[in-house]
């Protein structure tokens, strides 16, 4: 899976429960479909056939759809592997780009697709990780903070997960937490310098 490397920036909410958002708000129905629901990290007998169908390159850059609308060509993919990650990932960039939860195709709000990735696999840190991010850039950083420590708790010890966790506690105030991350990253090689130039202006890095 290509590494989204995200300067994490300043619609969508926290599940708070299996099927609805906000007491109900968001309805993400049933997983039953009548391709899958598989695990994208398990069964992939059938994706190949999937994203040939509805998952090119002009989907996954959000130029134009492929049998129909771009949201209608990720709403299948999605509800055939619902925690597929690239789909998650261009879900939520189609749904920020629209400024909207309601996208022209899609059966659920965008929103819904990462609940409905979480109920199918909730031991997939990269699910956590996208929802993470999709929180953050709509301006839910709490929540995005909640997201991307269950990711680590599942597993996720990857450079760019350890940089964004690092760069959500110092942009949320946990400088401590911050300088913490951000040696985890830098030592397994983080490229990017933005954490480490926040830490010292702050005067919280020594070389």
């Amino acid at each position: 899976m290509r590494v989204l490397r995200v300067l994490l920036l300043p619609l969508a909410l926290v599940c708070t429960g299996a099927h609805a958002f906000e007491g109900g708000r968001f309805e993400c129905g049933d997983l039953e479909n009548p391709v899958g629901p598989y695990d994208y990290r398990k069964d992939k007998s059938l994706l190949s056939n999937v994203e040939h169908n509805h998952f090119n390159d002009n989907v996954r850059m959000l130029r134009k759809g492929l049998s129909g609308t771009i949201a209608g060509d990720l709403d299948y993919l999605l509800r055939a592997y619902p925690n597929h990650p690239g789909g998650l990932d261009a879900m939520g960039r189609l749904g920020r780009r629209a400024k909207s939860e309601d996208l022209n195709g899609a059966h659920f709000k965008v929103t819904c697709y990462f609940d409905r990735a979480m109920r199918l696999a909730p031991d997939d840190p990269t699910v956590r990780t996208l929802y993470a991010q999709h929180l953050w850039m709509t301006g839910h950083r709490k929540e995005a903070v909640e997201q991307i420590e269950e990711a680590e708790k599942l597993g996720a010890q990857d450079a760019n997960t350890l940089y964004n966790i690092g760069i959500m506690k110092f942009d949320t105030g946990d400088k401590e937490g911050a300088v913490k991350y951000a040696v985890k990253a830098y030592e397994l090689g983080f490229p990017l310098p933005g954490l480490k130039m926040k830490l010292k202006k702050a005067g919280l890095w020594r070389e």
